[in-house]
């Protein structure tokens, strides 16, 4: 999908440097990546959206099993809501009414010490995932800051030092990379995390239905994972022990039957 968006996003510039980029129908501008209301943009939040799901199943699994790092999980939750809700309304792009160095991209100023305080912060989690993980995370954030913070500073010494004007084809070209640098690296970084879940076996349970087990005393359905990171984990009541002769009320009324008896 992120491939067949940035090839039509990459026809509809080159048309629009031989056609005219004014002249350029509805319809065709809405798969290129000039901002909020095009389809790449869509699919950029949609899949920022999920990351923030997925961080928080997992942060829900770590809370119930009293492991650490759970602040960290919530807080990388967090931070791709605010990411998708951003490439949603594209709420970066109005930068450019505050007066330099936040206009033309000059945001990115800010944005590197903030990500490095991240980094910071996100180390011991880092740490304690496993090798093959933990790789996957470095690289998928590399490509998506790669593209949000590298490419967009590009951008704007591009446009501060007059080297391209918004509409050329050369810095189309240039947003072009920026978007799919970002849109390859939280896919990737989904990846990464829809293979932490498996790891900790986190089962997820939209709606209760019978388990082998059968019914718990209520009627309704329970479903037990056996995970380690289980989000899901009911006990059943105990059974009642059987009455019957074996008990003592049933002892003391046979012993008395035969006392009573005259033969």
């Amino acid at each position: 999908m992120i491939g067949v968006l940035l090839i039509a996003s990459f026809l509809a510039y080159a048309l629009g440097a031989v056609a005219g980029g004014e002249n350029l129908p509805d319809a065709i501008r809405l798969v290129t990546v000039d901002g909020e209301g095009d389809l790449p943009a869509y699919w950029s939040a949609l899949n920022l959206l999920l990351a923030a799901v997925l961080l928080l199943v997992i942060a829900e699994s770590v809370r119930l099993q009293g492991g650490p790092h759970l602040w960290r999980w919530r807080m990388l939750s967090l931070g791709f809501l605010t990411m998708s809700v951003d490439e949603s309304v594209q709420l970066h792009e109005y930068s450019g009414h505050f007066p330099a160095p936040l206009n033309e991209g000059g945001w990115v100023i800010y944005a590197v010490p903030l990500c490095a305080a991240i980094a910071v912060a996100v180390l011991p989690l880092m740490r304690s995932l496993d090798r093959t993980t933990r790789r996957s995370f470095i690289v998928a954030g590399a490509m998506f800051l790669g593209g949000a913070v590298a490419f967009e500073g590009l951008g704007g010494l591009m446009l501060e030092y007059e080297l391209a004007a918004r509409g050329d084809f050369v810095y189309d070209l240039r947003r072009l990379v920026e978007e799919g640098l970002e849109m390859v690296g939280i896919a990737f970084f989904n990846v990464a995390l829809l293979r932490e879940i498996g790891c900790r076996r986190i089962s997820l349970t939209l709606f209760d239905r019978p388990a082998a087990g059968g019914l718990n005393a209520r009627g309704q359905g329970v479903h037990v994972s056996r995970g380690a990171a289980a989000l899901l984990a009911e006990k059943s009541p105990p059974a009642p022990r059987a009455q019957g002769l074996a008990g003592s009320g049933g002892s003391e009324s046979l012993s008395h039957a035969l006392s009573s008896d005259p033969t």
